[in-house]
């Protein structure tokens, strides 16, 4: 079965091994890969892994044109490389443009990382020119280790953007958000919003394969964050739910070439 991971990391060559070794204590994780473009392209060719979307994240303003030029650089061929956008950036609109001209294929942002809600008013912006340019718009959502006090995208903010932007092809990140499953099922399932399921061995596996079954089945797609997640082994586990034939092909990859158009 052909499988695309939706949800994956990579940083230049230069600065592969200072953002992994600056990242793992936080996160938790022994990394799978090195963090380098050719790191996750060995990890793919391990796992059976037919096509990684990488999600490029800016962290700041500064760094995000430099962010979305690598991007642009390792887009194309088994490599789905989306651009970032910082809420503080001074032109979001233009940036998003500049971002689908390249052939970039969508957006990714990281709540909690620019300590910014989704909700707040900086996020106006891209969120309304992502609905515009019919970019998908990948968020981190639920709790995150670096800011364990403060989630800044739980999924009753999620459940808000969807309702405030009704064209907006928004993805969930972690199974619609880590560690809260009972809040993705009250406020995002059966809603228009896009669940990968990155990091399901970090989650409540039963409660897990009830959002995937009360969700639109066409709303669902892998994912493993890697290289703090492995591939082959979280595939494992959404082969192990049971799904059945149809839908499980759908997680594999029918949903994701639908949705970031591969």
């Amino acid at each position: 079965m052909k499988i695309i991971d939706c949800h994956t990391h990579c940083f230049p060559d230069a600065l592969a091994a200072k953002a992994v070794s600056r990242l793992q204590p936080i996160i938790g994780s022994v990394p799978c890969h090195s963090g380098t473009l050719s790191g996750l392209k060995d990890l793919m060719q391990r796992s059976g892994v037919a096509v990684s979307v990488v999600c490029n994240v800016a962290t700041n303003p500064a760094q995000q044109d430099n962010v979305n030029l690598f991007a642009a650089e390792i887009n194309g061929g088994n490599i789905v490389a989306l651009g970032s956008i910082h809420p503080d950036y001074p032109d979001i609109k233009a940036a998003v443009k500049g971002i689908k001209d390249s052939g970039l294929k969508g957006i990714k942002i990281h709540t909690d990382y620019v300590e910014c809600f989704i909700t707040d008013k900086r996020y106006a912006p891209l969120l309304q020119a992502c609905s515009e340019y019919d970019l998908p718009l990948v968020t981190h959502g639920g709790w995150d280790p670096v800011s364990p006090k403060v989630c800044h995208c739980p999924p009753f903010m999620m459940a808000q953007i969807i309702e405030r932007y009704p064209k907006l092809k928004l993805v969930s990140a972690h199974c619609g958000g880590l560690a809260s499953e009972d809040e993705v099922m009250r406020y995002l399932v059966g809603k228009h919003v896009w669940i990968d399921l990155a990091l399901i061995n970090r989650c409540d596996v039963a409660k897990v394969k009830q959002i995937i079954l009360n969700h639109d089945p066409d709303k669902i797609v892998f994912g493993s964050d890697a290289p703090w997640g492995d591939p082959a082994m979280q595939w494992e586990i959404v082969k192990g739910l049971d799904l059945g034939d149809e839908l499980l092909e759908k997680i594999a990859h029918v949903n994701a070439e639908k949705l970031f158009k591969i």
